[in-house]
């Protein structure tokens, strides 16, 4: 599959009455604006949940507009990955008029898909109007029709198991500002069921008791069971053709020699594909060889294709890594493909690699599928990686791109698995407390795993800590963690850190 338009398409939820409120706003309003991201040869857009439809046929009727975005050369398995991921916070029990509707999401996926924002007008419509001395007078009304305590009245149960045992409080609306109400609180509303967002616990032992310290007594059942973070999810295939895609189009396009290949190294990036194809079915236990004329190209491309193309790249050596010998390879002292990677492409802030930044961080999650890759990150002298990595997640902890919080956090937990309790490394392992406890404390993302996941780091890293315990002690633990014990979602594991400290 090649380039793919991005279209926006562009409703009126109020057909056509929004103009009839504009003297009493003060403000000229055309509509009330529904928006759906049109790509791969289908529409997406949040209606109680992230929704698909044949273009055309949604339930909002003919688009008033049609906005062309730009291109994509994201593959469609990478923006499912990308779905799959933002999917927990567009989901009916988290719809909020000026926080989190239909708007919001179609401007995700073309930030994602283009690097580029929806049109203004658009996405500041609910903004706008609540600026007004009208919507500053109504405005307490919305945010009392979204509180959970009324959610499971006007649009359903808060969490399934619980419609019910939350008594409604009613919304007082006066009648003649119901009518504008309900306009602008119907922007891409939910329309369905709600679904329950689950925190996913880990499944392998690995908490490492010291003898004597006070905590190998807690029962810990969450903390426990832990596993590292790994990304095996692949559609080989098509991440293969994707490559050769761009450098066909980029010998055509700029007829540069660097992108020719001769048949040595057609033959064995087809044979590259295929063991790692094998390889997948055995989860990635089984080595893949490795020719001697991949490493070279690889890097040739690196330095040549456009950055928004360099992603197939990326995404072969992640699978690579998982297994022995890959890991084994890009590991070595003597490879400087991980610190570079580490130095650049990990930290950008360029909008236009966030799919190439979302696969480099779940490379670095996979150097941890095996102990040379643990041994590497935690090797004294030469380049510290381990410094590198906690520069990454630092700096990742605090990322606007929701996209990108589940791919930190992840490293961020792998990292706390290596580190925990650790006498060696001990500035690295400071580093992260801290940034860890300044992002908790500052932010809450309300993406179940994400939070979880750094809950999880957490109570990893303190785990037989003394000092790490003293220190989050200081930095006001106890403080950060209330807001986790009132979350149905992440009290289980916030008491169990709690326990810790």
């Amino acid at each position: 599959m090649g380039s793919q338009e991005v279209w926006l398409h562009v409703y009126d939820l109020s057909n056509g009455m929004a103009r009839q409120f504009s003297p009493m706003l003060g403000l000229n309003i055309d509509a009330i604006f529904h928006t759906g991201i049109v790509v791969y040869g289908k529409e997406w857009y949040f209606g109680g949940g992230i929704l698909s439809d044949v273009i055309g046929f949604t339930p909002y009727g003919v688009p008033l507009e049609k906005h062309l975005l730009g291109t994509t050369d994201i593959p469609q398995e990478v923006f499912m990955e990308f779905l799959d991921e933002i999917r927990p916070r567009f989901v009916m029990e988290k719809y909020h008029l000026l926080e989190n509707n239909c708007n919001h999401f179609t401007n995700e996926c073309a930030m994602f898909l283009v690097g580029k924002h929806i049109p203004e007008h658009i996405r500041d419509l609910p903004a706008n109007v609540l600026n007004t001395p009208f919507g500053a007078m109504i405005k307490p009304m919305i945010d009392q029709m979204f509180s959970p305590q009324n959610w499971g009245q006007n649009m359903g149960s808060v969490m399934p198991g619980f419609g019910g045992q939350i008594p409604p409080t009613p919304v007082a609306i006066p009648p003649q500002l119901a009518s504008l109400t309900n306009l602008m609180s119907g922007l891409g509303g939910p329309s369905t069921a709600p679904s329950s967002v689950l925190p996913r616990a880990p499944s392998r032992a690995f908490l490492q008791p010291v003898s004597g310290h006070p905590h190998i007594k807690l029962l810990l059942p969450l903390l426990s069971k832990c596993e590292f973070v790994l990304f095996k999810k692949a559609e080989i295939p098509t991440i293969f053709d994707k490559l050769n895609q761009f450098i066909l189009e980029e010998l055509k396009t700029t007829r540069n020699r660097d992108f020719l290949l001769n048949d040595a190294q057609k033959r064995d990036l087809a044979t590259l594909q295929q063991d790692l194809i094998n390889s997948s079915t055995k989860e990635y236990t089984v080595s893949v060889n490795i020719p001697s004329t991949i490493s070279p190209l690889f890097d040739r491309l690196l330095a040549t294709l456009p950055p928004s193309k360099r992603f197939p790249i990326i995404d072969i050596i992640r699978l690579l890594i998982l297994t022995p010998e890959g890991n084994k390879f890009y590991t070595s002292s003597s490879n400087p493909f991980l610190p570079t990677l580490l130095k650049t492409v990990a930290i950008t802030k360029d909008p236009q690699l966030r799919a190439v930044q979302l696969l480099t961080l779940r490379l670095i999650c996979n150097i941890f599928a095996w102990d040379e890759g643990i041994n590497y990150i935690l090797k004294k002298g030469g380049e510290n990686i381990t410094s590198l990595l906690v520069e990454v997640v630092v700096q990742g902890l605090h990322e606007n791109e929701k996209i990108l919080k589940k791919g930190v956090s992840s490293i961020c937990y792998n990292l706390a698995l290596v580190l925990e309790g650790s006498g060696q490394n001990q500035e690295e392992a400071l580093q992260l407390l801290s940034a860890l406890l300044h992002t908790m404390e500052n932010e809450t993302t309300q993406d179940s795993e994400v939070d979880n996941l750094r809950l999880m780091s957490l109570g990893t890293l303190l785990y037989c800590w003394s000092e790490g315990v003293d220190i989050s002690v200081s930095l006001e633990v106890h403080s950060v963690l209330e807001k986790y014990l009132s979350r149905k979602d992440t009290e289980a594991l916030a008491k169990e850190v709690l326990t810790i400290v």
